[in-house]
C-alpha cells in the first residue's frame, strides 16, 4: 500500500518550460527547544508558473525521488510528487490558479490540504550578500505568528523558495524565522536544467481535499476529546480543567483566529 502511494504520479499536465524550468535541493532544520536539531533534505522542482517543494526522509523514498520517471521516446523527467505515507509530503503552488496545497495523513489517510488564502507581504530590504555565487537581497515577512528573513536572488527570476515561502521577484536560497530554530538553505541549484521537467498538480479524484482551517479545528476537536477521555479515567480528586496547548511548530497562530 505505501509502495503504491509513494510511487503514484499524477497525470494532469499543467505546465512545461525546458529553459526555466530549476530543481534546488535544500537543506531543513529545525531546532527544538532543548537545542537538539533535526535536518531534512529536501527539492523544489519550479518553473514560472508551478512549484513542487518535496520533503522525504527514508531510503526508499529517496530513492524514488532522485530516480524519478522519465518518458518513453524523449527527454522529459516527470517531477514526482509522493504522497505521504508517514513520513513524505509534497507542497505544490500553482500561481496560475492561485492554489498552495499538501499532501499528509489526516486520520491514518492521504488527503490533500488546500491552504490557499496564503498571502505574504514581504518587505524588501537594501541588504545583500552572496549565496553559492549568486547576489542575493534581503526581505522580511511576518507570517501566522512568526517573523522570517529571506535571501533571494534575481540572477534566477522565478518565484519560489522552501517550504511556504515564496511571492518574491526571484528564487530564495536561504531563509530562517528570526529565533533561527527553522532554517533552510539551498545547497545544490540546478538552472536552467538541461532535461524538461514537467510538472504536474495532484489528482483530486483520488483524494480527499480538506480546507486547512477545518483540518486544524479538526486537529483540536480530537484533542479535546482525548483529553475528556483521559479525565474521564482518572480519579476525581487527580482530575484538571481542560488546557490549552501552546503551538510549538512553524505555524503559531492562523489568520481566522486573529479576527
Amino acid at each position: 500500500m505505501a509502495k503504491l502511494l509513494i510511487n503514484c504520479l499524477l497525470f494532469v499536465v499543467t505546465s512545461v518550460f525546458s529553459q526555466e524550468t530549476l530543481r534546488v535541493s535544500y537543506e531543513e532544520t529545525f531546532t527544538f527547544t532543548n537545542n537538539r536539531q533535526i535536518t531534512f533534505k529536501t527539492d523544489l522542482f519550479a518553473n514560472y508558473v508551478m512549484s513542487h517543494y518535496v520533503k522525504t526522509i527514508d531510503d526508499k523514498q529517496k530513492a524514488n525521488l532522485n530516480n524519478p520517471i522519465v518518458s518513453e521516446g524523449d527527454n522529459r523527467i516527470i517531477a514526482p510528487k509522493i504522497v505521504n505515507s508517514g513520513n513524505s509530503s509534497t507542497l505544490i503552488i500553482d500561481r496560475g490558479k492561485q492554489t498552495m496545497r499538501q499532501n499528509l495523513l489526516h486520520e491514518g489517510k492521504p488527503v490533500i490540504l488546500d491552504d490557499t488564502t496564503v498571502k505574504l507581504d514581504w518587505q524588501l530590504l537594501n541588504e545583500v550578500k552572496t549565496i553559492n555565487n549568486f547576489k542575493c537581497n534581503k526581505a522580511v515577512v511576518n507570517f501566522r505568528g512568526r517573523t522570517f528573513i529571506a535571501w533571494y536572488t534575481t540572477e534566477i527570476p522565478i518565484s519560489a523558495g522552501p517550504w511556504k515561502l515564496h511571492g518574491l521577484p526571484g528564487l530564495i536560497l536561504e531563509a530562517a524565522d528570526v529565533d533561527n530554530l527553522y532554517t533552510w538553505y539551498a545547497t545544490d541549484i540546478l538552472y536552467p536544467v538541461e532535461e524538461q521537467i514537467v510538472l504536474t498538480d495532484f489528482d483530486y479524484s483520488k483524494y480527499n481535499l480538506i480546507i486547512l482551517r477545518a483540518y486544524i479545528e479538526s486537529k483540536a476537536e480530537d484533542r479535546k476529546s482525548r483529553e475528556k477521555l483521559m479525565m474521564s479515567k482518572m480519579p476525581k480528586e487527580h482530575r484538571i480543567e481542560s488546557s490549552t496547548i501552546e503551538r510549538k511548530g512553524l505555524e503559531l497562530i492562523y489568520e481566522w483566529e486573529t479576527n
